[in-house]
């Protein structure tokens, strides 16, 4: 019975141990978050401060940047409209033909013409290793589809980049 007793004691001694252990950690975290807490209350003190100089609260000024965040997403939308129509413009251009198939000639035009369309990165390897045959309208319709959905991973998706750096001749 001794023998069960002094187990019991020595699980408890073990787990008091990894709870003062636990609590040492939650302490060490606590602090490093009241010091952060700290750091962030003395930011927004000297941006409140540098606010009320120019004679803006925080509120406005945050409703500033929402505001300026909805503008960028519409020049982006904007943007992504008047790529895909110049793409579309391009490849129809392209079609030398006008049988809706770009044949290999065709496409070493249209590579050349799309390396040339401001607000864009063009992957030239990527298009070639995507395209190696004739190039549909289905093939340029997903290849819009990519440049439209910002999300779609696969080769298609990727080979465009919208980069509004690059508009500065439009």
């Amino acid at each position: 019975q001794q023998e069960n007793i002094r187990e019991i004691q020595n699980e408890v001694r073990h787990t008091v141990n990894d709870l003062q252990m636990e609590n040492m950690k939650l302490q060490d975290r606590n602090d490093r978050l009241e010091r952060e807490s700290k750091k962030i209350n003395k930011l927004q003190k000297e941006l409140e401060g540098k606010l009320e100089k120019q004679g803006v609260t925080l509120d406005t000024f945050v409703e500033q940047i929402k505001e300026n965040k909805r503008i960028m997403n519409e020049m982006r939308e904007h943007l992504k409209s008047e790529v895909t129509q110049e793409i579309f413009r391009v490849v129809m251009a392209s079609d030398r033909d006008k049988n809706f198939v770009l044949g290999r000639n065709e496409r070493e035009i249209l590579t050349v013409r799309l390396n040339m369309i401001n607000g864009v990165v063009f992957d030239e390897d990527l298009f070639r290793q995507t395209f190696q045959s004739n190039i549909s309208m289905k093939d340029i319709f997903a290849l819009l589809k990519g440049l439209a959905d910002d999300n779609l991973n696969d080769g298609v998706g990727r080979i465009f980049k919208l980069e509004p750096t690059l508009m500065m001749n439009y």
